[in-house]
């Protein structure tokens, strides 16, 4: 399996605790959910096929397949 991307958290536009306020200003977030905060401006794009593979150090990795669905890539 190909590597396309390896970032972290140090490399994000916003503060995890700013993402965070943010995000819960609109949702709640839940004990064990996960949120996916995307990609550099002209990152790689997701097709349908691609493993993306998340992982938190010291807890755990989350694979989802890309499916096409209504005429574009989702997970």
């Amino acid at each position: 399996m190909k590597k396309v991307l390896d970032k972290n958290t140090k490399n994000f536009v916003r503060s995890v605790p700013r993402l965070l306020t943010e995000v819960t200003a609109f949702m709640t977030l839940h004990q064990g959910d996960v949120l996916l905060a995307g990609v550099p401006l002209f990152g790689p794009k997701a097709k349908a096929g691609d493993i993306v593979r998340t992982e938190i150090e010291h807890i755990g990795t989350l694979e989802n397949i890309v499916v096409e669905e209504n005429g574009g890539a989702s997970l």
